[in-house]
């Protein structure tokens, strides 16, 4: 599983006392979640750590900063989740930097 790999990258380059690496780890959980409801064509990314292609998540990537920029107005702007983290970009951020990371993998 990528998750545990991603924590320590993001977790190398993060700032002491940030909370950088803890919000993208979870951004991506999260993202997860927002895909198990409405996949919109990306079911196969709903277990995010499983997926390796960074093709695919740069897709991923794009839809996400799609989906931010439509506020409430999104499919993912659902009960339970933070609002902030798909439209303050902290999603795509993650996303971005996963994508970093298994570039570098």
């Amino acid at each position: 599983m990528n998750k545990h790999a991603f924590e320590d990258f993001i977790h190398a380059g993060n700032v002491e006392g940030s909370g950088k690496a803890s919000s993208y780890v979870r951004a991506l959980d999260l993202l997860s979640e927002m895909l198990r409801a409405y996949p919109m064509g990306f079911a196969d990314c709903q277990k995010i750590w499983s997926v390796s292609s960074t093709e695919r998540l740069e897709s991923l990537y794009q839809l996400t900063r799609i989906e931010g920029n439509k506020g409430a107005q999104s499919k993912w702007n659902l009960p339970g989740i933070p609002k902030s983290y798909l439209q303050n970009g902290y999603c795509s951020a993650a996303l971005k930097s996963y994508i970093q990371f298994l570039e570098s993998s």
